[in-house]
């Protein structure tokens, strides 16, 4: 008698889990459909959704659907297997778990939206090195910049690949002569983009471009400068921290501004990390689609002219 109420219940859960995943499946594709409409018309085509695996309901829908598989295996560990009606409904439940699963690995393995972005080097930075901790003492050593650079970028990508869905696509290396005489990050990066004849849109190498990042080695006024209304961003190649710097720029690049708790986005270099906080990684996540339409205008100077208008990116 215990048995076949347990049995009932199963059956009752998994019609319940079925009604609710398809439930919450359609408003996720209605939801979908509306966020598409909140997009101008030409910014539509390129716009992909999250699938629904990759939302958080998806997400407890998925290790909901864990749970109860579990509860089925110790059903039958503990009955035998001699029930047929519970080997039939936990066989269906199984290849549906499978199906679904095989679902929300391909959806994850598909980036969202994949980004172009041209990578430029100064004179400096192209026959420079950085000092890397090598094992088993972890003693620095010398190693080209445009490697460490390259693995900084590596890393980046793979942040931003698993973590938001953007795949960004590093187009290497183009060069540039920057003038000795200049020290501001923005005067260098105003330099570089006049040089390159950078502008949002670029076509290299038969891609569009949707962003420029400029590596330096020359000695400026400070690690790094965004400038979201360029679509470009310097960085300072002169340490390992490369990636921390990479990403706090390329984070105001997604509307991110300065953050007061351990997060890239923290200017101080004692609490800036190589991962991005809670916060910062929603906003992310909001903004993702924000280099597809044209860069916005530049915001007006504060005090202090062009100086003003460089605290709000400069880092």
């Amino acid at each position: 008698m215990v048995r076949k109420i347990f049995v009932v219940f199963l059956i009752a859960a998994t019609v319940v889990y079925a009604i609710a995943l398809y439930s919450a499946q359609v408003q996720h594709e209605r939801w979908c459909n509306e966020e598409l409409q909140s997009y101008p018309v030409e910014v539509r085509p390129y716009v992909e959704p999250l699938s629904f695996w990759e939302t958080e309901t998806g997400k407890k829908f998925f290790f909901g659907g864990l749970c109860l598989i579990w509860v089925y295996a110790i059903a039958i560990i503990l009955s035998g297997v001699k029930d047929k009606s519970l080997k039939v409904f936990t066989s269906a439940f199984l290849v549906i778990l499978l199906a679904t699963s095989i679902v929300h690995v391909l959806a994850s393995s598909q980036p969202d939206v994949t980004y172009d972005v041209l990578v430029v080097q100064d004179e400096e930075f192209a026959s420079g090195t950085i000092l890397v901790p090598a094992p088993p003492i972890y003693f620095p050593v010398p190693v080209d910049a445009n490697t460490v650079a390259e693995w900084a970028m590596e890393d980046v990508n793979e942040t931003y690949y698993t973590e938001y869905g953007i795949q960004l696509r590093f187009h290497y290396w183009y060069s540039f002569h920057s003038d000795d005489n200049l020290y501001s990050c923005y005067d260098i990066l105003m330099d570089a983009i006049s040089e390159i004849g950078w502008y949002w849109g670029k076509e290299v190498d038969g891609d569009t471009m949707e962003l420029m990042v400029v590596f330096t080695q020359q000695k400026m006024d400070g690690r790094g400068l965004s400038l979201p209304w360029k679509r470009a961003l310097i960085v300072a190649g002169v340490n390992i921290d490369l990636e921390k710097y990479l990403l706090h720029e390329l984070g105001h690049q997604f509307g991110l501004e300065h953050c007061s708790r351990s997060c890239a986005m923290n200017p101080d270099p004692l609490m800036t990390t190589s991962y991005y906080c809670l916060s910062c990684s929603d906003k992310i996540k909001e903004n993702k689609y924000v280099l597809i339409p044209p860069p916005p205008l530049a915001p007006r100077p504060k005090s202090g002219g062009k100086r003003g208008l460089m605290l709000y990116m400069c880092y």
